[in-house]
């Protein structure tokens, strides 16, 4: 008979099943931390490092059930790992094969849908913040948010919950209207109005403004003056101050360049 010279070990396992690399988070997030274990290992120990070599003690004991809740810290990184251990044994390790991302987040407050602003004037652009990001980049969509134009100067600007627009651009015009706050460094960290909003012209009446005399048959000039580019106006009258009657001129009229059109007056 012989026995071994030196004692060994017989120990169980634990296999991080969730994150395993390509997660994208939020600061302030609540996630699961999952494992598979074999073996009658009593607690585990997490650690989580933001650069992929540095590990930091999250939990040094949590009972080892397979899930963890973590709330994931504001500590934004493309290079997240996590590592799960035996509590009492730190030979007994495993650590997610790839890197996880922690984002910061935004949540549009104004605009969000509903508001009807006017070219041309001035309005706050509001939004919730979530994370240490430094500057945000600002954009406006024409259609619900298919493509976006830059706002020139909401580029590069300080996260700090607010930005003047301090000029409407005349060809923001839109019924499907819509923002982004957007990370100036991570474009995948945004967010934008939860519906839509309108950015509309105005339009005032240069002619008739009121006491002229039109005569039957013979034709006059409407004019007025715009700010912001509708595709189409309607130009209606009215023989009571448009309390019942209306009475239709043109119901879509590509907007003429020279916001005047040629009207001859009906025997009305």
């Amino acid at each position: 008979a012989d026995i071994s010279n030196q004692n060994f070990k017989i120990r169980g396992s634990v296999t991080l099943t969730y994150p395993v690399g390509g997660e994208k988070w939020t600061v302030g997030s609540s996630q699961n931390i999952l494992w598979s274990r074999i073996g009658s290992i009593a607690n585990v120990k997490l650690e989580f490092s933001n650069d992929g070599a540095l590990f930091t003690e999250m939990i040094e004991s949590t009972p080892n059930d397979g899930s963890y809740n973590w709330q994931v810290p504001d500590s934004i990184t493309t290079q997240g790992l996590m590592r799960i251990s035996d509590a009492s044994d730190p030979t007994i390790t495993h650590t997610c094969a790839g890197y996880f991302k922690i984002q910061g987040s935004f949540d549009v407050t104004s605009p969000n849908g509903g508001e009807a602003w006017q070219a041309a004037s001035q309005h706050d652009i509001t939004w919730n913040k979530n994370g240490s990001v430094s500057f945000v980049n600002l954009y406006y969509s024409k259609d619900s948010g298919a493509t976006w134009t830059a706002i020139p100067d909401g580029q590069n600007v300080s996260n700090n919950g607010v930005f003047t627009w301090y000029s409407i651009p005349v060809d923001a015009v839109s019924t499907k209207a819509r923002i982004k706050v957007q990370d100036a460094v991570d474009s995948e960290a945004f967010d934008m109005s939860n519906s839509d909003y309108k950015v509309r012209c105005t339009l005032v009446l240069t002619y008739p403004v009121g006491g002229e005399h039109l005569r039957v048959g013979r034709s006059y000039n409407i004019t007025w003056t715009q700010v912001g580019n509708p595709e189409n106006i309607k130009l209606e009258y009215s023989r009571d101050n448009f309390l019942a009657d209306y009475q239709t001129i043109e119901a879509s009229l590509p907007t003429p360049p020279g916001r005047s059109y040629t009207w001859t007056v009906p025997n009305s």
